[in-house]
């Protein structure tokens, strides 16, 4: 994932990875990025309402996140209970959840979503590359 160069604020917006995503009830597991505060949150949704944080406290500080217009690899594997964040090969958490194993299986996704603040041109994010495993 690469951020073009822009005049972003810590209020322009987040990028992230979704697991084990479900329709019916929605719900999954996804890891948002905040590449100007360089943080991170790791969250369980159900039902696309009841949100449950996994990391203590939810905003961690985020190591090794390169700038802007700097490619940034980022990996997030939900396998058995446990979701494991990693930029550029350094782990960055892993979480326990035991209602994991009730999700099962489901599909990934990419996400982005904007602030209020962001800058006239946008809040860009580009993917690039993009790898999936079981």
């Amino acid at each position: 994932m690469r951020l073009p160069d822009s005049g972003l604020t810590s209020n322009s917006g987040i990028y992230g990875l979704i697991c084990r995503f479900q329709k019916k009830p929605e719900q999954y597991y996804v890891v948002y990025i905040d590449p100007v505060m360089e943080q991170f949150a790791i969250f369980r949704t159900e039902e696309n309402k009841d949100t449950v944080p996994l990391t203590d406290p939810p905003l961690q500080s985020l190591q090794g996140l390169k700038g802007a217009s700097q490619p940034n690899r980022i990996g997030l594997a939900c396998q058995d209970n446990l979701v494991t964040l990693t930029i550029n090969g350094a782990q960055q958490a892993q979480v326990s959840d035991p209602q994991m194993a009730q999700f099962g299986e489901g599909q990934l996704g990419l996400m982005v979503s904007t602030f209020e603040d962001v800058p006239a041109e946008g809040f860009k994010v580009l993917f690039d590359n993009a790898s999936f495993w079981p």
